[in-house]
Protein backbone atom coordinates (compact mmCIF):
# COMPACT_ATOMS: atom_id res chain seq x y z
CA UNK A 1 0.00 0.00 0.00
CA UNK A 2 1.15 3.89 -1.18
CA UNK A 3 1.96 6.10 1.59
CA UNK A 4 0.01 9.43 0.73
CA UNK A 5 1.74 12.94 2.25
CA UNK A 6 -0.43 14.98 3.01
CA UNK A 7 -0.07 18.80 2.58
CA UNK A 8 0.34 21.28 5.95
CA UNK A 9 -3.39 22.34 5.22
CA UNK A 10 -4.93 19.07 5.77
CA UNK A 11 -2.87 18.11 8.46
CA UNK A 12 -3.82 21.07 11.01
CA UNK A 13 -7.53 19.75 10.23
CA UNK A 14 -7.87 16.77 12.97
CA UNK A 15 -10.55 14.61 12.10
CA UNK A 16 -11.12 14.18 7.87
CA UNK A 17 -11.74 10.94 6.10
CA UNK A 18 -9.21 10.33 3.49
CA UNK A 19 -10.49 8.15 0.74
CA UNK A 20 -7.48 7.86 -2.42
CA UNK A 21 -9.36 6.18 -5.53
CA UNK A 22 -6.00 4.27 -6.57
CA UNK A 23 -4.31 3.11 -9.76
CA UNK A 24 -7.51 5.33 -11.54
CA UNK A 25 -6.51 4.38 -15.76
CA UNK A 26 -6.90 8.00 -16.70
CA UNK A 27 -5.02 8.51 -20.00
CA UNK A 28 -5.10 11.48 -22.24
CA UNK A 29 -4.30 10.77 -26.21
CA UNK A 30 -4.68 12.94 -29.45
CA UNK A 31 -6.75 11.17 -31.99
CA UNK A 32 -7.35 12.27 -35.30
CA UNK A 33 -10.40 14.72 -34.98
CA UNK A 34 -9.47 15.67 -31.27
CA UNK A 35 -6.57 16.71 -29.45
CA UNK A 36 -6.95 15.84 -26.24
CA UNK A 37 -9.15 13.30 -25.36
CA UNK A 38 -9.46 10.85 -22.04
CA UNK A 39 -9.33 7.44 -23.15
CA UNK A 40 -11.91 4.56 -22.51
CA UNK A 41 -12.25 0.96 -22.99
CA UNK A 42 -15.58 1.61 -24.72
CA UNK A 43 -14.44 4.00 -27.51
CA UNK A 44 -10.79 3.12 -28.14
CA UNK A 45 -10.40 0.02 -27.89
CA UNK A 46 -8.46 -0.67 -30.75
CA UNK A 47 -6.10 2.38 -29.25
CA UNK A 48 -5.66 0.55 -25.75
CA UNK A 49 -4.87 -2.91 -27.53
CA UNK A 50 -2.72 -1.77 -30.30
CA UNK A 51 -0.93 1.23 -29.50
CA UNK A 52 -0.45 0.98 -25.13
CA UNK A 53 -1.04 -3.39 -25.77
CA UNK A 54 -3.51 -3.54 -22.64
CA UNK A 55 -6.96 -4.52 -21.67
CA UNK A 56 -9.56 -2.31 -23.01
CA UNK A 57 -11.26 -3.31 -19.77
CA UNK A 58 -9.05 -1.37 -17.28
CA UNK A 59 -9.85 2.32 -18.87
CA UNK A 60 -13.46 3.12 -17.13
CA UNK A 61 -12.67 6.63 -16.24
CA UNK A 62 -16.43 6.09 -16.05
CA UNK A 63 -16.39 5.03 -12.74
CA UNK A 64 -14.00 7.63 -11.20
CA UNK A 65 -16.42 9.89 -12.43
CA UNK A 66 -19.61 8.12 -10.50
CA UNK A 67 -17.12 8.01 -7.62
CA UNK A 68 -16.37 11.28 -7.30
CA UNK A 69 -20.22 12.44 -7.76
CA UNK A 70 -20.86 10.61 -5.28
CA UNK A 71 -18.45 11.06 -2.53
CA UNK A 72 -17.83 14.67 -3.22
CA UNK A 73 -22.11 15.23 -3.03
CA UNK A 74 -21.82 13.19 0.57
CA UNK A 75 -22.84 14.78 3.47
CA UNK A 76 -19.70 14.59 4.96
CA UNK A 77 -18.46 16.18 1.87
CA UNK A 78 -20.61 18.64 3.10
CA UNK A 79 -19.73 19.13 6.42
CA UNK A 80 -15.67 19.79 5.76
CA UNK A 81 -14.91 16.06 6.59
CA UNK A 82 -13.85 14.44 3.65
CA UNK A 83 -10.58 14.98 1.33
CA UNK A 84 -10.63 12.87 -1.83
CA UNK A 85 -7.43 12.17 -4.15
CA UNK A 86 -6.71 10.38 -7.31
CA UNK A 87 -3.66 8.35 -8.15
CA UNK A 88 -3.78 7.30 -11.56
CA UNK A 89 -2.10 4.24 -13.03
CA UNK A 90 1.03 6.60 -13.87
CA UNK A 91 1.95 7.32 -10.78
CA UNK A 92 0.38 10.96 -10.93
CA UNK A 93 -1.39 12.14 -7.51
CA UNK A 94 -4.52 14.03 -7.65
CA UNK A 95 -6.27 16.56 -4.90
CA UNK A 96 -9.42 17.07 -5.50
CA UNK A 97 -10.52 20.22 -3.41
CA UNK A 98 -13.57 19.33 -1.13
CA UNK A 99 -15.59 22.26 -2.58
CA UNK A 100 -15.08 20.63 -6.64
CA UNK A 101 -17.91 20.88 -8.54
CA UNK A 102 -17.52 17.67 -10.74
CA UNK A 103 -19.82 17.91 -14.10
CA UNK A 104 -22.79 15.94 -14.13
CA UNK A 105 -21.84 14.25 -17.97
CA UNK A 106 -19.33 12.31 -18.70
CA UNK A 107 -18.56 13.94 -21.77
CA UNK A 108 -17.87 17.18 -19.30
CA UNK A 109 -15.86 15.00 -17.13
CA UNK A 110 -14.01 13.62 -19.47
CA UNK A 111 -13.12 17.14 -21.38
CA UNK A 112 -12.17 18.72 -18.16
CA UNK A 113 -9.95 15.73 -16.70
CA UNK A 114 -8.12 15.69 -19.68
CA UNK A 115 -7.54 19.49 -19.02
CA UNK A 116 -6.45 18.78 -15.88
CA UNK A 117 -3.99 16.10 -16.63
CA UNK A 118 -2.67 17.81 -19.80
CA UNK A 119 -2.33 21.06 -17.48
CA UNK A 120 -1.78 19.25 -14.00
CA UNK A 121 -3.72 21.75 -12.90
CA UNK A 122 -7.13 23.33 -13.33
CA UNK A 123 -9.09 26.48 -11.52
CA UNK A 124 -12.20 27.56 -11.88
CA UNK A 125 -12.33 30.66 -14.11
CA UNK A 126 -14.01 33.04 -11.79
CA UNK A 127 -11.58 32.05 -9.15
CA UNK A 128 -8.51 33.78 -8.33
Amino acid sequence: MKKVHLIEEDKKDERKVIVVLEKANLEVAAFKKRENVLVNGDDHASYIINKLKKDPADFRPDITHQCLLTLLDSPLNKAGKLQVYVTTASNQVIKIHPSTRIPRTYKRFAALFAQLLKRLSIRAEESS
